[in-house]
């Protein structure tokens, strides 16, 4: 018969305890720590060539127009028209003059 490591399979790594003393002082579990992040890093063949338009500027171009938009029509209603400027005439009634009136404006009836 074989070996036993031969037929026995290699725990796996899920299965065994947490954490071992052998993770923190093995300097080759390191190595592989530091080699897988390594391989699950981008490199610059695996990104691709040019970000999706609709997914990056799209949307900050429509929110320009909508602002672009919503202050020209802002500035539309607040320019004045003609009938802001006309003041109404004031109608002229007799006999409202208040009582002493010449007196205070310095004028002398001639009677």
């Amino acid at each position: 018969m074989s070996k036993r490591k031969d037929v026995v399979p290699p725990e796996p790594r899920a299965e065994r305890a947490w954490t071992r003393v052998e993770d923190y002082t093995d300097p080759r579990a390191s190595f592989r720590r530091y080699a897988s992040r390594a391989r699950r890093r981008v490199t610059p063949g695996r990104e691709p060539a040019a970000p999706r338009f609709s997914l990056g500027t799209l949307p900050f171009v429509v929110l320009i127009v909508l602002l672009a938009v919503l202050a020209v029509g802002i500035f539309v209603s607040a320019i004045p028209t003609r009938e802001t400027f006309r003041a109404p005439e004031p109608r002229r009634e007799q006999g409202t003059a208040p009582p002493g009136w010449l007196r205070r404006a310095g004028i002398t009836p001639d009677r």
